[in-house]
């Protein structure tokens, strides 16, 4: 779920609850907008250090997102993956 986002640095901060690592494919939906998938290019721990998986459920993460988001948009990866 989407906690807060950042305009001018397109960046997201996101609890997440199942593990997500930078290369998956994730679904991004919200009131009033059309779903989007984009691929995570880069995710940032709390502190800002950059990480190649969130493995912890409800860990507090940033994402670069490709198109602007707002509070409570959920985002999702395929089960598959």
């Amino acid at each position: 779920m989407v906690l807060d986002y950042d305009k001018e640095s397109k960046i997201a901060t996101v609890e997440q609850r199942n593990r997500m690592f930078a290369g998956d494919e994730i679904e991004v939906f919200g009131p009033g907008i059309d779903h989007f998938t984009q691929t995570i290019k880069n995710l940032w721990d709390d502190e800002g250090t950059e990480i190649e998986v969130a493995p912890h459920p409800q860990q507090i993460i940033k994402i670069k997102m490709e198109q602007p988001v707002d509070k409570y948009y959920l985002i999702r990866k395929n089960k598959g993956e």
